[in-house]
């Protein structure tokens, strides 16, 4: 029984990858924030475009969970320290409903892409693009060095640029993928290069400090683009909140620390 919850998109991921209310909110926040953005600034909102969203972003995840799945069932006995998401005792009984979960995964992969064939845009690109993302994440699951510095950056691209290629215009594409850069596949990328394991002249002290003083930089960054360019002005505000997030956190957490003391 423990087993057949997993059958369900997004279980998989709350209970191996955050296993808390607060830090899920917190993976949804990130992970739609950039894309949902996006996506109502360039449409009319409505419930159709609101429904079509949650298929796309299940749809996404659905496949992004297969490469979980196969990660923490499989790979891990190829490796030499591998990371169990997977209590011990369960993994023999989760490589025995592998399949089953996979392709139930993939069955709701085919049935939201009938969905959005239906009602959005785009729906080649959107496949294409999917295609591209489990294609990423066999490679990332398959090499265990410096590749997946770069992996890490089309997995991180891929995830929040699926969101929204059913929703906007081809010759928004470009605009989009910038702002999904700045905003987090960069920062993200640069904070996995930061660990230990990839051994380079890169460190990450204070990482809250940092992420600060990295979306100030976006900041002025897409208001030079925007000025020199025909760049939306509206994606500064997408920027301005990633910076007041983070610089709240920051503070809460320093405040945190001076009661301590």
């Amino acid at each position: 029984m423990i087993m057949f919850k997993y059958y369900i998109p997004l279980i998989y991921t709350y209970k191996t990858r955050y296993n808390s209310i607060l830090r899920f909110l917190s993976f949804l926040f990130f992970t739609c924030l950039p894309s949902f953005y996006i996506v109502i600034i360039n449409n009319e909102i409505n419930t159709q475009l609101i429904i079509s969203y949650i298929v796309t972003f299940i749809v996404m995840y659905s496949l992004y969970e297969c490469g979980y799945l196969f990660n923490d069932i499989v790979t891990i006995n190829f490796e030499k320290n591998p990371t169990l998401r997977i209590e011990q005792k369960y993994i023999k009984i989760s490589s025995k409903h592998l399949e089953n979960m996979l392709t139930v995964r993939l069955a709701i992969v085919v049935l939201g892409c009938f969905w959005l064939y239906q009602f959005t845009i785009n729906i080649k690109e959107f496949c294409i693009t999917l295609l591209l993302l489990f294609i990423t994440y066999s490679l990332h699951n398959f090499y265990r060095d410096r590749t997946n510095i770069v992996t890490m950056f089309l997995l991180v691209f891929f995830k929040n640029f699926l969101l929204v290629i059913p929703f906007i215009t081809i010759n928004k594409f470009l605009e989009a993928g910038i702002v999904i850069i700045i905003t987090i596949a960069a920062l993200r990328t640069y904070e996995f290069a930061a660990k230990d394991r990839f051994n380079l002249s890169i460190s990450i002290k204070n990482i809250d400090l940092f992420r600060i003083k990295y979306y100030i930089m976006a900041t002025m960054f897409i208001g030079i683009f925007t000025i020199v360019s025909c760049f939306d002005k509206r994606y500064i505000i997408l920027i301005i909140i990633f910076l007041i997030y983070r610089s709240c956190t920051y503070l809460i957490l320093q405040f945190m620390n001076l009661r301590k003391n």
